[in-house]
């Protein structure tokens, strides 16, 4: 399970790095609102799966 949040949540900062550098022509679906809140968006959300990927334990119990 920590390989899946740790993805999600890389996938995310790339994300919010790619809406940063690239120009709106070329963002794509990236683009919800405004650059600052889309890269304030995503960094947020990656920030908190990695965080909540190294913290919690969801290995299955059995």
């Amino acid at each position: 399970m920590l390989r899946a949040t740790v993805t999600l949540g890389a996938a995310c900062l790339l994300g919010a790095g790619l809406r940063l550098v690239l120009p709106a022509r070329r963002a794509g679906g990236l683009i919800t609102r405004g650059r600052p809140f889309d890269v304030l968006a995503l960094l947020v959300l990656g920030a908190a799966l990695l965080a909540a990927g190294f913290a919690l334990d969801l290995r299955a119990r059995v």
